[in-house]
């Protein structure tokens, strides 16, 4: 049985913020992320926007509060 890869992808979305959000990929889509291409995200409760990728990696993200 072939090892489940979870990926991150630090996203770049078109707000004026300086930072970027990272997000897991589902596992079914692993093949198809890399950096340049378009993503749609969710953003707050009932927000979806489309950014591009910045980066695929296998950090799991710090909580930040």
């Amino acid at each position: 049985m072939a090892e489940r890869i979870t990926y991150f992808v630090d996203v770049i979305l078109p707000l004026s913020i300086p930072n970027t959000y990272t997000y897991r990929v589902p596992f079914e889509l692993n093949n198809h992320v890399d950096p340049g291409k378009r993503v749609v995200v969710p953003f707050g409760k009932s927000k979806f926007y489309t950014g591009i990728i910045r980066k695929v990696h296998e950090e799991v993200p710090k909580i930040i509060r």
